[in-house]
């Protein structure tokens, strides 16, 4: 059995936290304190966060490849059926939350009648403009991101709650790097 998860999977573990989060809140940032910024800067803003987001996408692909093919380690026995459940759980609602942000913007982008480019490369229009479609997709993209943000919560207090509550017995960060085993004496 792995010890750790390999150091492709926690590189992308931790630089996807960090553009995943970064993303929510630059969307938040266009959406609140853009609204009425000369176009130039909007259109930059939206293109950037775009560019981000396609480019998460592939990340979250070549994440769920990376596990596919990896011996992940297990969660440790000791830790309660419920626990191990609600970690798989919140596991698999973090991979689908990487794809459906992304797609769901990229959608709304194409839907609205704007391309999509990856920092500046023009990507392919797969909808006819639809604007009404776009505006509930928008909403769809905004609670997705939302959503993140209450899951990764879930997922970082789960993992702290085994690292500082629990004498380490069920201590899973030094799995994913930068953590040391706590000493349980």
């Amino acid at each position: 059995m792995e010890e750790k998860y390999s150091l492709v999977l926690r590189a992308l573990h931790w630089s996807m936290a960090v553009l995943l989060l970064g993303m929510v809140a630059f969307g938040w940032f266009i959406e609140e304190f853009l609204e009425d910024a000369a176009d130039e800067t909007k259109f930059f803003a939206i293109g950037l966060h775009k560019s981000i987001g396609v480019s998460l996408l592939i990340l979250a692909s070549v994440r769920l490849i990376a596990a596919l093919v990896s011996n992940l380690p297990k969660l440790p026995e000791k830790m309660p059926q419920h626990e191990q459940l609600l970690a798989k759980a919140t596991k698999i609602i973090l991979y689908a939350l990487m794809f459906a942000i992304p797609l769901t913007g990229y959608a709304m982008s194409d839907l609205a009648g704007y391309g999509v480019n990856l920092f500046g490369i023009p990507l392919p229009d797969f909808f006819t403009t639809d604007k009404p479609t776009a505006k509930d997709i928008s909403e769809l993209h905004e609670l997705f991101a939302f959503s993140l943000l209450f899951v990764v919560g879930l997922h970082v207090a789960g993992a702290l709650k085994h690292r500082i509550f629990e004498n380490g017995e069920n201590d899973v960060l030094p799995r994913m790097g930068f953590f040391r085993k706590k000493n349980n004496a």
